[in-house]
């Protein structure tokens, strides 16, 4: 039988503006890791979770790959370039 699998997406596609930093804050370091990575290492951990996709800004992209390959975060699956800003769609509706 198939046994269904359970993926997390985590949209890290933030640009950092309200932050006033040119650092988006999913990869702004908490106790000397970035925040994204704290969160993948939960989902990393969680018995139920098979697979971790994450959607950001294609200049970060490098960045979520190299911590997590340097954090074995083996249920990292994928990552998907964010090609909207929210605050622009929002403005143009």
């Amino acid at each position: 039988m198939n046994k269904t699998k359970h993926l997390v997406i985590l949209l890290a596609g933030g640009c950092g503006q309200r932050m006033h930093s040119n650092r988006p804050k999913q990869f702004m370091e908490i106790d000397g890791m970035p925040v994204i990575l704290h969160t993948m290492r939960t989902f990393q951990q969680h018995e139920m979770i098979d697979q971790i996709y994450v959607v950001c800004a294609p200049e970060w992209e490098s960045f979520v790959i190299q911590h997590a390959q340097a954090a074995h975060i083996d249920k990292f699956t994928d990552i998907f370039p964010a090609v909207i800003r929210v605050n622009h769609f929002i403005r143009t509706v």
